[in-house]
Order: structure tokens, then sequence, then C-alpha cells
């Protein structure tokens, strides 16, 4: 095969995966500080992600994932009387796997008194929140 017709076998397969219909995954962030505690949250999706969040409450926002795996969204998370304890990390990060087979995830977090505890799952179903396998990721600044 001549290298301009394996070029042109490779584009064309570029442009199917790029054109492919998106499903997107989803980030979850829940707010399992103690009574009166007001979360903070600020995320880069490509649009500005400003929320605060009550306790015992969920705030959620979509990801379009680029194709080839390469997006990356950063939260800053603050809590505390004076907003005095904050963390910053990847609240999404895309795998081209993920992103070649449109398999849907959630990234949930649950942010507690204690630190910010992660899980992935496809599980949409907040009655299930508290099965889901916490991992326990970032102490608190």
């Amino acid at each position: 095969m001549s290298p301009k017709c394996a070029f042109l076998i490779a584009l064309v397969c570029l442009t199917a995966v790029t054109d492919a219909e998106v499903q997107n995954h989803m980030v979850w962030f829940r707010n399992s500080l103690s009574s009166g505690r007001i979360l903070k949250l600020d995320c880069s999706t490509g649009k500005a992600v400003n929320q605060e969040v009550s306790p015992g409450l969920f705030y959620r926002f979509e990801v379009d994932d680029h194709p080839l795996g390469t997006t990356k969204i950063g939260c800053a998370l603050r809590q505390g009387p004076k907003f005095e304890h904050h963390q910053g990390f990847y609240g999404y990060w895309s795998s081209f796997k993920r992103s070649m087979f449109k398999s849907p995830t959630i990234y949930a977090w649950d942010i507690r008194e204690d630190g910010i505890y992660f899980a992935r799952d496809r599980d949409d179903n907040e009655a299930n929140w508290g099965n889901k396998a916490w991992e326990f990721k970032y102490a608190w600044l």
C-alpha cells in the first residue's frame, strides 16, 4: 500500500471518530460537610462553573469529551467558616479508551470534613450514592 493511500485511510478513520455521536460523561459533586458548611466549587469546563453547594446537595455537569481522550477539567474547592480550607485537582480526566468506545462514565466526588473522596462508575442514581466504592483522594490544605 502506498503512503498516500495509508494517509487517506487514516484521515477517513479519524474523521469518522471525530464526527461520531458523543456520549457525554458526567462529573458529580456532593457536599457531605456538616450542617451549614457551604462548598464553593470552581471548575474550568470551557464555560465557567462557579457554584455554592449546600450540605446534602449535589452539583453535576456534563463533559464534552475530546474524541482522542485529551480532556482534563481542573477544579478548585473551598470550605470552612471563612472558606479557609481548599484543594485543587482534576475533577475529570479522559482516556482514549473511554473516548473511542463511548462508554459514558460518572466521575463522582464526595466532599467530606476529612477530605475529598472519588468513585468512577456508570450508576447515575442518587439513591445508590452510599453504595459506591469510595477512594480517599485528597486532604484539605
